[in-house]
């Protein structure tokens, strides 16, 4: 019913909104679960998936809202994790081989988009991992084309300002 290569592509959705392999996973499973146990599928199953995926991402975050749970050992035990750079400390130099570049690139992009918001993730990821245009997003989502315009100019802006951050923490001047 689903090849491999949609299921690729309903877990890298789900992993967009969610920043997590196992949430992914559920968030995938549990979808396709729910659509596979319809009485009458739906004739558009990714788009259909996608919409699932996205709403159960969106109840998880409501329900863990009300879940907070903190603890004593953890706050007591915490690191200076507030200092901007200091999720830049475990990149290794760009100027190494392919393996480590690729890798290095990897930990650049889950940086990058753990500074975006859940929409803007979402934005990204179906303009340039999908390969949407901006008139197909416009469609999808039922917004403007000039806010999913002034949405990406925004995100593109941010990554600017994130590599010349990279830069500088590579070259040694930390701003």
């Amino acid at each position: 019913m689903f090849n491999e290569q949609q299921l690729n592509q309903l877990y890298k959705y789900a992993y967009s909104l969610s920043k997590n392999k196992d949430d992914a996973y559920d968030l995938v499973y549990n979808s396709l679960e729910r659509y596979l146990q319809q009485e009458k599928p739906k004739n558009e199953a990714m788009a259909y998936i996608k919409r699932s995926i996205k709403n159960a991402f969106i109840d998880h975050l409501k329900s863990s809202r009300h879940r907070k749970e903190v603890y004593l050992e953890d706050s007591l035990t915490q690191d200076d994790n507030s200092n901007p750079s200091a999720s830049f400390d475990n990149l290794i130099d760009i100027n190494t081989n392919c393996l480590e570049e690729t890798l290095i690139n990897e930990q650049q992009v889950s940086a990058f988009t753990e500074q975006l918001n859940t929409e803007e993730n979402e934005l990204l990821y179906y303009w340039a991992v999908e390969g949407y245009t901006v008139q197909e997003l416009s469609d999808e989502t039922g917004k403007p084309k000039g806010t999913l315009l002034s949405k990406l100019h925004r995100i593109r802006k941010k990554a600017e300002q994130f590599t010349s951050r990279i830069s500088q923490l590579n070259t040694g001047r930390i701003l």
